[in-house]
């Protein structure tokens, strides 16, 4: 049974740490939109977590939410990016609509081939395109990780892209 929101229950969510929130989404999405959207997901889940559990730093823990929050819209972004572009044919798709099986079927084998395409890369561009597409690191963050400049990174991505690319969109590839 849920309990009614109390004034106490809110105290942590004064409208400093929602502007905070909401700099800290915009910075990293772009998107004010979408950074109110993920402003009221995090005060959301963290209302919801601390519900029945009590936590000692609620700004803190605000901020890892928010942080894991980020890292799974920039996955969905990359993979929006990636597998599923937009073509003109399903431009008039209806929201909500299940897909025919055949397009099933081809999404599926094109992340089969993107799949088969990642292992194909070198351990270091494979790596400098995950943790940019899916983690949303820096040129930089991702240079300091792997030990190498940042135009070797810009060099890795463009390689590994190019790459996941020409396998993806190329028919003759199983």
């Amino acid at each position: 049974m849920s309990r009614p929101i109390t004034d106490s229950m809110l105290a942590p969510w004064g409208e400093g740490l929602m502007h905070d929130l909401f700099c800290f989404f915009r910075q990293r999405v772009g998107c004010p939109d979408t950074a109110a959207d993920l402003t009221q997901e995090t005060q959301l889940r963290v209302w919801q977590s601390t519900h029945d559990n009590r936590v000692d730093n609620p700004r803190a823990f605000a901020f890892r939410v928010a942080e894991n929050l980020v890292v799974d819209h920039r996955r969905r972004q990359a993979v929006r990016e990636i597998c599923v572009p937009l073509e003109d044919e399903h431009a008039d798709t209806v929201a909500g609509f299940d897909p025919a099986p055949e397009h099933c079927l081809e999404q599926k084998e094109r992340l089969r081939k993107l799949n088969a395409a990642l292992s194909e890369l070198p351990e270091k561009c494979r790596t400098a395109l995950l943790l940019n597409r899916l983690e949303g690191l820096s040129h930089r963050e991702i240079a300091a990780r792997l030990n190498v400049s940042e135009s070797m990174i810009a060099k890795y991505l463009a390689r590994a892209m190019r790459h996941c690319r020409s396998r993806v969109d190329d028919p003759s590839t199983r």
